[in-house]
């Protein structure tokens, strides 16, 4: 069983589909969103996102 964890802050670099899909294939398995910054709609998409694609791609998130 795998322990390490490798955990991503997402921000508007990272927010998109595809992008996402790709850090999750290279192993991405901890989102993490810095709500100081940025609006809560912003912030219910991404997680709404990150969510489908987990999903999508049978990976727990």
């Amino acid at each position: 069983m795998k322990q390490t964890k490798i955990v991503a802050t997402i921000g508007p670099a990272s927010e998109s589909k595809e992008v996402l899909q790709k850090m999750i294939v290279a192993g991405l398995n901890v989102v993490r969103l810095n709500f100081s910054h940025g609006a809560y709609e912003w912030h219910k998409m991404v997680i709404d996102r990150v969510r489908a694609l987990s999903r999508e791609m049978n990976v727990p998130i």
